[in-house]
């Protein structure tokens, strides 16, 4: 497999590393890489709809130092959003899709104190519109919450930032 540019660079509070990558082997899917603080691979996971091309935008990591990654998977007519979280370990806790004809991306992640997790997109409408999507999931990774800003332009979406437990949002409009 060959990798493409890297989506995503988060540390933990033990100073471990987590990476996400795009590899292309025929496909593309995701690929989480989790180094030591002194540059040992730790483990290493991948992310595979198994329906096309899957894209991570990228990633966030939790008090406990699981890690969520935020990205895009091909699917029947469009293409879905997607938010996979691994525990510490490696060990896959969920994996939630936003699915709605069209195009749907999910490009900004986020995790407050309580490991609540939010993830910031768009969603593809016809004749250009845009809707930019805000959703926020448990730490189990149920739905808490959705918000949605519709404009007659197309977003573009900067890094979603916490600040203990608000989230916020920024972007332009082109």
């Amino acid at each position: 497999a060959r990798f493409n540019s890297p989506a995503g660079l988060a540390l933990d509070g033990a100073g471990n590393l987590f990476l996400a990558l795009e590899t292309v082997s025929g496909r593309r899917d995701w690929v989480v890489v989790k180094y030591s603080p002194a540059g040992t691979r730790l483990w290493t996971r991948s992310y595979d709809s198994g329906n096309g091309q899957d894209t991570p935008y990228g990633m966030a990591v939790d008090r406990r130092g699981d890690v969520i990654v935020v990205g895009t998977s091909e699917a029947a007519g469009g293409y879905d959003a997607a938010v996979v979280k691994w525990s510490a370990g490696g060990t896959l806790r969920w994996k939630r899709m936003v699915s709605r004809p069209g195009l749907d991306l999910i490009e900004a992640v986020a995790v407050d104190a309580d490991g609540n997790v939010y993830a910031a997109g768009d969603r593809g409408e016809s004749g250009g519109a845009g809707t930019a999507i805000l959703r926020s999931y448990t730490s189990g990774g149920k739905v808490r919450w959705t918000a949605t800003a519709v404009s007659p332009a197309t977003y573009t979406l900067f890094p979603l930032t916490t600040t203990w437990r608000h989230a916020g949002l920024a972007g332009d409009t082109a």
